[in-house]
């Protein structure tokens, strides 16, 4: 197995790569990724199912591995959500998918990112997890564990991924070659995201988003207007910063592309599921970059608080208390895909 390969660029995770390298050997069933968002996990799962399918048991550069690292491989499939939760009739279709027989690998690998997001759709699943298919694996992601979600999780193989810290990323850029700096200021931004990180190094409007984000105490002024127009002109930066992730997405479909025409294939096998793997990156991208903000914002008010109680400036202190509680309800919030332009207004009228 090419480990450099098939888990390049995943900091701070050894011991969850270690173990799904050696799962590799004798696969199981089924396997839960779980760890905070941004960790690394729908990265490694990647690589782990190239890995499965790799008739070399993961060489990193056949056929094999370049398509299931890219997401086409027709014996991979990515299980993907239409509501704020899956349904049972889309976990259905992914049952019926693992009785299947694999088209050109000797296994069939399931993956289901966010998968904490179920509920009770989950008891779907149930039963096929309990009666695996012997050639299909399940590989599960979840940010954490919901108490509907225990029977699901003692079913399969758990592979924890640790939350990255600020400093865990700033070093991982700094041996990257980053100034650090720069690498100090895009790992504030980045909460705790390292493919968010390497992004945010070729994204030039990113330290004045950055900065937009921690003036938004100064800004908000008591005005109903001011507060609507900050928290619009705040989402709409949010399209602005995917720039970067649609770069990365065209580059690798010219890639495929033209690996597709050396192979003799008259299109790009899989360019739908690969372009609404794109779409789906991007709105959880986007989504992220609130939250990274929300963030920045919040450590604005913290400091404002710390300042406040060093000064015996109680109502100062009650304000920011109060304004931190705002945002983090907003940033847990984000999980259940809100109205974001109306909650970002709603959250800034409540500020002012």
């Amino acid at each position: 197995m090419d480990r450099d390969l098939l888990f390049a660029d995943i900091p701070g995770q050894s011991a969850a790569i270690d173990q799904l390298v050696a799962a590799t050997a004798r696969p199981v069933h089924a396997y839960l990724l779980v760890g905070p968002p941004g960790t690394g996990k729908s990265r490694a799962a990647r690589g782990f199912a190239a890995a499965l399918l790799c008739p070399e048991g993961g060489c990193g550069s056949c056929s094999q591995c370049t398509r299931a690292l890219s997401g086409v491989h027709p014996d991979l499939v990515v299980a993907e959500h239409q509501g704020v939760g899956y349904r049972v009739e889309e976990l259905a279709r992914l049952i019926a998918i693992a009785q299947r027989r694999p088209l050109e690998a000797r296994r069939t690998v399931i993956v289901i990112p966010e998968a904490h997001l179920m509920g009770p759709s989950a008891a779907a699943l149930l039963k096929t997890l309990e009666e695996p298919v012997p050639t299909t694996v399940f590989v599960l992601i979840a940010d954490d564990i919901p108490r509907d979600f225990a029977t699901i999780r003692s079913r399969c193989a758990e592979v924890a991924f640790r939350a990255l810290t600020t400093h865990d990323i700033a070093a991982w850029l700094v041996e990257s070659g980053l100034d650090p700096t720069r690498a100090a200021e895009l790992a504030e931004g980045a909460s705790g995201d390292a493919d968010r990180a390497r992004l945010l190094a070729d994204d030039p409007g990113f330290a004045a988003r950055l900065d937009r984000w921690r003036s938004v105490s100064r800004v908000l002024d008591g005005r109903g207007t001011t507060a609507v127009t900050l928290a619009h002109e705040l989402h709409a930066s949010l399209a602005e910063a995917t720039a970067p992730l649609v770069a990365v997405h065209e580059a690798e479909i010219a890639t495929l592309e033209a690996e597709a025409t050396a192979m003799g294939e008259r299109g790009l096998p899989g360019r739908k599921e690969l372009v609404e793997r794109h779409r789906r990156e991007i709105r959880r991208y986007q989504t992220t970059e609130l939250r990274a903000g929300l963030a920045v914002m919040a450590r604005g008010y913290r400091d404002d608080l710390r300042r406040a109680i060093e000064g015996d400036d109680l109502e100062t202190a009650r304000r920011a208390a109060s304004a931190v509680d705002a945002i983090s309800r907003l940033t847990d919030a984000m999980r259940r895909n809100p109205r974001q332009p109306l909650a970002l207004e709603r959250l800034f009228l409540d500020l002012r």
